[in-house]
C-alpha cells in the first residue's frame, strides 16, 4: 500500500527501495498509490488505534477547492512517481488503483 505526501517519501527513498526488492529478486505490487496533500497531525502514524482526531480546520486547508500551485505540485508527484514505476517495470507485477 503507497500513501504518500508531496514531501515523501522521496523518490530516492523509493528507489533504494525498489531496488532492494530488485537485488533479492522480490517482484513488487504497488496498491492503492495515493498522494495526500493534506496536512498530517503530530503523531499520526504512531500505533495507537484508539486515538481519535477531532474535526481541525487545519487539517483541511483546502474546502474551498486545491489552488492551482497546489494541484501542479501534486501532477508533478504523480509523474515522478510514475517514471519510477517504468525504471523498475520489469520488478513490477502491478499497479493497482482502488
Amino acid at each position: 500500500q503507497e500513501h504518500i505526501t508531496l514531501e515523501g517519501p522521496t523518490v530516492a527513498r523509493m528507489r533504494a527501495a525498489l531496488a532492494d526488492f530488485a537485488a533479492a529478486g522480490i517482484p513488487v505490487m504497488v496498491t492503492e498509490p495515493d498522494v495526500s496533500v493534506l496536512p498530517r497531525p503530530r503523531g499520526f502514524l504512531d500505533p495507537d488505534v484508539s486515538r481519535r482526531l477531532a474535526g481541525d480546520p487545519a487539517l483541511d486547508p483546502y474546502r474551498e477547492g486545491l489552488p492551482d500551485d497546489v494541484q501542479a505540485r501534486l501532477a508533478d508527484r504523480y509523474a515522478e512517481v510514475f517514471a519510477l514505476y517504468r525504471e523498475f517495470a520489469p520488478g513490477l507485477r502491478r499497479v493497482t488503483f482502488w
